[in-house]
This record gives structure tokens, C-alpha cells and sequence, in this order.
């Protein structure tokens, strides 16, 4: 039996392009800065805290409610930070946009094998763009760092995983594009991994993925040779 479980942000889902909206769309309802480098200067706030949090350096709500906190302070800005929370959430929840061949792909490998998404993202956003992209209806389920209290790469997730669906490491087969997240959670969970790498990135880490790809739909034949 093959199970695939597949990471969603930057795997299937356009995070940066629905990430970049979001910011959009949330500064602009509440009559705050919403240009080029003030998105930047968000975005390496929160990608610094989600990496803060795979390491175990800071929890899911502290990432949640104080990243705003801190880009209001970086940007020399005055509002309430919880107001951006909420309204961000909204927003991204809403973005369903995919990367190029992603609905495509996982709907043909889903009529021949299980599939499910495997997030550390956060369960309302995700659920939100789940249902707007339409992947949800693809998937047999979707496991959700946040509701599981544990997370990739922890091998807490994995064995939650191998618990719910009466499976073994050996059914399982991971996609995903984060080397640090997904492909060490695989290598902690002794699944096979294959790593999307569509900027043909040249690996210079200790975490070696059993594949690589650099386009989804190389998936179609892949995982037909695994």
C-alpha cells in the first residue's frame, strides 16, 4: 500500500503569492502601509519565527499572536496588533491559489493511491484555502500540526499519523519542499521522502531526501516506479 501525504505551503499551495495578498488586503482595510518593503519587512519576521518555531524556540500561539506585534514595532507603526491578527487570518484563509499543476496532479494520483496534506500551518488558515482551492475534496484527510500538538519534523507527528491510519512507515511515501520541516520529519520517521526543489536548489545540508523533483508533475511517474 502506498499512502502519500503531501506538506501544503510551497508544495501545492502558492504561499508566497496568497501570503503577499493577504498582507494586501489586511493593511489596506485598515489604512496601514502596504508597499513592497514593508511586506518584506513582515515576511522575514514570520518566516524567522516559523523557522523559531520547527526549532522548538517559541510555540504555535506565540508565533500567532506577537508577529504582528513585532512587525509594528520594526515598522515604527502605531495600531493594534490583535486587529491585523484577526483580519490576516480572515484574508489568507481565503487565498486558494495553487502552484502550477497542483490540482491536476494530486487529483490523478488520488484516484489511484490515499492522499493526504500534512501542515504546520495554522488550522482555520489552512481549512479556509483547503476549501477554496478545492484540494480538500481531493484528500482522504489532512493532519494538521496544530490540532495534533506536535508537529514536522517532530517524529511525534509521523507516529500520530502511522497510529491514525493503521499504516507503518513503510506505507508512506512524503512530498514536500522544506528540507528542515519535511524531509528531516521523514528521515525521524523513516519514510521515503521526495523533495520538490523547483528552483533546482543546490542541496548543501546533511538532510538528503530519498527523490527529488523539480516539477509536480514528475509525481505522476514517479511514484509509480517507488
Amino acid at each position: 500500500m502506498k499512502i502519500l501525504l503531501f506538506d501544503l505551503d510551497d508544495t501545492l499551495f502558492d504561499f508566497k503569492k496568497a501570503e503577499a495578498a493577504a498582507f494586501t488586503e489586511t493593511m489596506k482595510e485598515h489604512g496601514l502601509c502596504s508597499d513592497e518593503e514593508h511586506h518584506q519587512l513582515y515576511e522575514s519576521i514570520n518566516q524567522g519565527m516559523w523557522k523559531a518555531l520547527e526549532r522548538n524556540e517559541i510555540t504555535k500561539e506565540e508565533l500567532k499572536n506577537t508577529r504582528f506585534k513585532k512587525y509594528l514595532e520594526a515598522s515604527d507603526q502605531s495600531f493594534d496588533d490583535r486587529i491585523l491578527t484577526q483580519s490576516y487570518t480572515h484574508h489568507l484563509s481565503c487565498q486558494g491559489m495553487l502552484i502550477d499543476g497542483a490540482y491536476e496532479v494530486v487529483s490523478a494520483l488520488a484516484k489511484q493511491w490515499p492522499c493526504y496534506g500534512a501542515t504546520n500551518g495554522i488550522t482555520e488558515i489552512q481549512q479556509g484555502r483547503l476549501a477554496v482551492s478545492g484540494l480538500g475534496k481531493l484528500f482522504k484527510g489532512v493532519f494538521i500540526s496544530e490540532t495534533m500538538n506536535c508537529k514536522k519534523p517532530d517524529l511525534a507527528f509521523f507516529e500520530k499519523i502511522f497510529e491514525a491510519l493503521s499504516c507503518t512507515h513503510e506505507d508512506v511515501i512524503l512530498i514536500g519542499d522544506s528540507l528542515s520541516a519535511d524531509i528531516q520529519g521523514g528521515i525521524n520517521a523513516d519514510i521515503q521522502t521526495i523533495w520538490y526543489n523547483p528552483a533546482c536548489l543546490t542541496n548543501t545540508t546533511a538532510v538528503q531526501p530519498t527523490y527529488e523533483i523539480h516539477d509536480l508533475h514528475e509525481l505522476l511517474d514517479l511514484v509509480k516506479e517507488i
